[in-house]
């Protein structure tokens, strides 16, 4: 199974900004097809049809390629869509689309009021919810007496690993998911820790979830 590693933003995330009697309604969704990105900015500007702008942008990665988008929607060529898009880039987001809505206080910012404006609704919303990278894991079984379930419960949380769950039969089974990056190193250190103590089956490769830093 072949799974991109990207970063996005650890949920949906809206933050409301009001900036010389204009409010600046910014979301975040995640997407992982145009079809979504183009059905969720419907979304909003069917909720917000009151708006007189709702500046967009989007970064998606797929199979065939990535797609990139940013409009203006009505704002000065530059002012909107451009710095949500790098916004997005700035912070390495892909699958996502951010939506800003923009209800006019009567006041005009001007070019570099409405770009500060609109890079600070993105950033303000990504930092909200913070980020994930997005990596390939390795599902993992494994196998052993009841005697070292507490040492390897022990190594593995001292080494930061997740356990997904327990089974407790006539042996125990620790169920595990390790980024795929790491499974050599895994197996390695599992190796010099407990010997052969245990039992070790590889499950199947699935997306798991990092979280970042901001």
């Amino acid at each position: 199974m072949n799974i991109k590693s990207y970063i996005t933003i650890a949920q949906d995330s809206e933050v409301e900004l009001t900036i010389k009697k204009s409010r600046f309604i910014t979301r975040l969704h995640r997407i992982t097809s145009l079809e979504e990105a183009t059905d969720f900015l419907a979304q909003v500007k069917k909720q917000d049809y009151r708006a007189r702008h709702h500046c967009h942008a989007y970064r998606l990665l797929t199979s065939e390629q990535p797609f990139q988008h940013a409009s203006d929607d009505g704002e000065p060529s530059g002012t909107a869509g451009i710095p949500i898009l790098e916004s997005l880039k700035a912070q390495e987001i892909q699958n996502v689309i951010a939506v800003t809505t923009r209800y006019f206080g009567g006041i005009k910012l001007g070019t570099g009021g409405l770009i500060r404006a609109y890079r600070q609704g993105i950033t303000e919303a990504i930092h909200a919810v913070g980020r994930v990278q997005i990596a390939a894991q390795q599902l993992i079984e494994i196998t052993l007496d009841y005697k070292q379930l507490e040492p390897l419960k022990y190594w593995l949380q001292t080494n930061h690993y997740q356990t997904l769950k327990i089974d407790y039969t006539a042996e125990v089974q620790l169920h595990l998911a390790i980024p795929q990056s790491q499974i050599t190193e895994f197996q390695v250190k599992l190796q010099e820790q407990f010997a052969n103590k245990l039992q070790l089956q590889l499950g199947a490769i699935t997306p798991c979830e990092i979280p970042l830093s901001n």
